[in-house]
């Protein structure tokens, strides 16, 4: 059995997993929460994206793999999470720049995941060794990509500032 294939039986059941849960225990928790207290959990969970910088660790990825592919997806990965931290902050803070900053997440997150997803098939990047970043896709990316859509959800649909 291929990489390819093996990755997409686990994240199919993880990212289904990680949907009931969300689904069953969170969201009708954070439905009934105004908007910066049901946000917050969402940002910090993006927060910890500064795990990317692991893979210019020296061992942690194959050596033979582009290193300027690595570079850009674990500054990506880190700006990604350095933004979230920032809107997390403003939030708590109920710092009027919240809302942007939550949007400038939004789109630095985008644009990261979009440029990762461009490189993994421009490198083929599961025909290399990656890893403990096979258990980072398993278990963190299905939070990453609900906590985003869930930002977006409540971004699109808060009540209108008086």
């Amino acid at each position: 059995m291929n990489n390819w294939v093996i990755l997409g039986l686990q994240f199919s059941v993880s990212a289904l997993a990680a949907a009931l849960i969300f689904f069953e225990y969170l969201q009708p928790r954070l439905a009934k929460l105004p908007f910066e207290r049901a946000v917050l959990p969402m940002l910090l969970l993006q927060a910890y994206r500064f795990t990317g910088l692991t893979l210019l660790v020296g061992g942690q990825a194959d050596a033979a793999m582009p290193q300027d592919a690595l570079a850009q997806m674990a500054w990506g990965d880190y700006l990604s999470g350095v933004t979230a931290l920032l809107a997390a902050y403003a939030v708590w803070r109920r710092l009027g720049l919240s809302v942007p900053l939550i949007w400038l997440f939004v789109v630095v997150c985008v644009a990261d995941l979009a440029n990762v997803t461009r490189i993994i098939f421009e490198i083929n990047f599961f025909s290399y060794d990656i890893g403990s970043t096979w258990t980072f896709l398993m278990w963190y990316l299905p939070w990453v990509v609900i906590s985003l859509v869930y930002l977006l959800y409540r971004l699109f649909n808060r009540a209108p500032q008086a």
